[in-house]
């Protein structure tokens, strides 16, 4: 968040966990582990952080870099860590001491992301210098360079256990390029607004393509046809794809989406450390007690205290139930 902090939820019961502390500036992306133990976070101040994910507390702090750090990635065993930073570098780090490993030199402008390839041998970044690249961590060079774009690269990696790079720019052009040859295979032209990466599913059905202007594009793999789209609200936290939910985030807010009929579902507000609530479409709610003595709405054209309108709205576990699937 813009407010210098990341903040740890419980995905089932939309509950604060921990607000994690400590940048001065811009958090711009946060992500965990694979086994969840470890939460890292990238910031404007030019560091990123490493958390224990449990109980909040700060690891180590990566700080190497001159400039932004705008992304950082786990390698899959959570060994190593990458950073990308606009000082035009990217850093490998070492997990269990927080130094330091490797330096890559070699982009012109800042580096927008930086990803490990599936062996965890190689580092793929993509860089407002129009190029992506791919480096050898054991030697600490680069190895490949994709720079068959008059746009700024926005986003890459690595497709089909390390086959093919997928790279993308602002202008809504996608490259799909041989990752040992370098050779450009395609280019995909057919996206009206400007991409980010792509989810799956895992079962290979759907696509979900996110798009700048807040919307996410719900594609039928099988036909490569749109499905749905839907208008988020901030930025996307969390794909459920066994509930066919989206979990979104913007500043203090949670919203769940439903991805069959691309409505909103739930929303969850957070006030200071421990008051919240949480309000469905269909008109339940539930509140910490300090929000619900305080909290007035709007009911059958006049104002209410929410503590009149329990009896009829209030509705324990509103998040969880929501989350299953027993509310839509």
């Amino acid at each position: 968040s813009e407010d210098r902090t990341a903040i740890l939820w419980d995905v089932e019961t939309g509950r604060q966990l921990h607000i994690l502390r400590g940048h001065f500036n811009t958090v711009n992306m946060a992500s965990f582990s694979p086994d969840g133990s470890l939460v890292l976070t990238a910031s404007e101040d030019g560091s990123a952080k490493l958390w224990n994910a449990e109980t909040g507390a700060l690891i180590y702090d990566l700080n190497s870099h001159r400039r932004a750090v705008k992304y950082a990635s786990f390698n899959r065993n959570a060994t190593q860590i990458i950073t990308a930073s606009w000082d035009r570098t990217a850093i490998l780090w070492d997990v269990e001491t927080g130094k330091a490993i490797k330096t890559f030199v070699g982009h012109t402008d800042g580096v927008n992301i930086a990803r490990f390839s599936p062996n965890n041998s190689y580092v793929l970044t993509a860089s407002d210098d129009r190029s992506s690249r791919i480096w050898d961590i054991n030697e600490g060079s680069e190895k490949l360079s994709f720079s068959g774009t008059c746009d700024l690269v926005w986003s890459a990696r690595f497709h089909r256990q390390g086959q093919f790079i997928i790279s993308a720019n602002r202008e809504g052009q996608g490259k799909v390029w041989d990752a040992n040859t370098g050779e450009l295979i395609r280019t995909i032209e057919n996206h009206s607004d400007s991409i980010n990466p792509i989810e799956r599913s895992p079962d290979g059905r759907w696509r979900l393509q996110f798009n700048t202007d807040q919307s996410v594009l719900l594609m039928d793999r099988r036909t490569n046809q749109p499905v749905r789209r839907i208008q988020i609200k901030g930025d996307v936290l969390e794909i459920e794809w066994s509930k066919m939910l989206i979990i979104s985030h913007s500043d203090c807010m949670l919203y769940i989406f439903d991805l069959e009929s691309g409505r909103e579902v739930v929303s969850f507000a957070s006030f200071g450390d421990h008051d919240w609530l949480i309000m469905h479409t269909n008109g339940s709610f539930e509140a910490s007690s300090n929000i619900l003595q305080s909290l007035n709405f709007r009911y059958q054209n006049r104002i209410v205290p929410a503590r009149d309108l329990t009896h009829r709205f209030y509705t324990e576990n509103l998040w969880r139930k929501a989350f299953s699937g027993q509310i839509r």
